[in-house]
């Protein structure tokens, strides 16, 4: 006599399974997305009281210093993608910027944004999710814009970058006769990288033999709270320090057109002086995709806020926010 089997699985367990799982995928995503855009305040509790954050004025009677600042490309996103705590309602014009600067010694150029071959490396370096998280709208090269101005490339003495991610490092090819300045730290920091995939770099950029190297030696001169610096011109107008965590070896520059007018311009430590202010971090995705070391990368950005405080009038200028350069006056 036979015998009927119930089957293991009816309709209705299929489709509570099913429920269940959704569920659980709904919580995951819901959790994730909490956790990235969870409100972090960097403590700056360490910093405070604990030493002197003014940053020296220009020596007497030093030159006027005059600048244009110019922008190669942009993305735009939610604040909340660019810093911990920041709007999902506000949006955030992310620039990839330039800016020219004249001393009555030298004319150099200060970034450059994402040079004129940047459609060819985008492809080559970059597919998938990171095509999708890294695309922008470009604009016109920095060559064309300097053109415009009345500038050529023998007027350009040299180019200074903070770093040489792919979104900084593309002016390089674009100046193959003019020195490169940078940390010879973060030549090797970003040959090491590149060797091993890190998505930030793009080798084509910077592995060239023909390239002018001009590396930054910094000077064991304080300037402020910073241990070492380079003062560019010897008169305080133009003064180099390093900027930790982001890189192997960023820099930052402090430019001084008066004591009553000076801008520290700080590469990628952050992407908004809005989160310097407060001060708070980039997003935790965004930190691991960016940031070599997101804990000196926060000491960095603590510092920067205690700086904007101990100096009235000093206006922090990451490379990327559009609201900052906005008082700069443009090329």
């Amino acid at each position: 006599m036979s015998q009927s089997r119930s089957l293991p699985f009816t309709p209705r367990t299929l489709l509570l399974a099913g429920l269940a799982l959704l569920a659980g995928l709904v919580l995951v995503i819901a959790g994730f997305t909490a956790y990235q855009l969870w409100p972090r305040v960097i403590d700056t509790s360490a910093l405070a009281g604990e030493g002197d954050y003014r940053l020296p004025a220009p020596a007497p009677g030093a030159p006027q210093v005059e600048l244009g600042y110019f922008v190669t490309g942009k993305n735009v996103s939610p604040q909340a993608f660019i810093f911990s705590g920041g709007s999902l309602l506000k949006e955030h014009t992310s620039i990839f910027s330039g800016v020219v600067v004249r001393h009555p010694e030298a004319t150099f150029l200060f970034e450059g944004g994402i040079g004129s071959r940047i459609a060819g490396e985008f492809e080559r370096n970059f597919s998938g999710l990171n095509a999708k998280l890294f695309a922008y709208e470009g604009k016109t090269p920095a060559l064309e814009q300097l053109s415009a101005a009345g500038l050529t490339q023998a007027d350009v003495e040299f180019v200074l970058l903070t770093h040489l991610h792919w979104d900084h490092a593309g002016i390089i090819k674009d100046f193959p006769q003019t020195p490169i300045r940078i940390l010879e730290a973060e030549y090797e920091g970003a040959v090491t990288a590149g060797k091993i995939g890190n998505p930030g770099f793009f080798p084509e950029q910077y592995m060239d033999p023909a390239i002018n190297w001009d590396f930054v030696t910094l000077d064991p001169v304080p300037f402020g709270p910073f241990e070492r610096s380079k003062d560019i011109f010897g008169d305080g107008t133009a003064v180099l320090v390093e900027l930790g965590g982001h890189t192997t070896g960023s820099l930052g520059l402090v430019l001084s057109r008066s004591p009553q007018e000076r801008y520290f311009f700080i590469g990628d430590v952050s992407w908004s002086a809005e989160a310097v202010s407060i001060p708070a971090e980039k997003t935790p995705f965004a930190r691991s995709l960016v940031d070599r070391n997101a804990e000196e990368t926060a000491r960095t950005v603590a510092l920067l806020h205690e700086i904007a405080k101990a100096n009235p009038g000093l206006a922090i200028v990451p490379s990327h926010d559009e609201a900052a350069f906005a008082a700069l006056p443009r090329l």
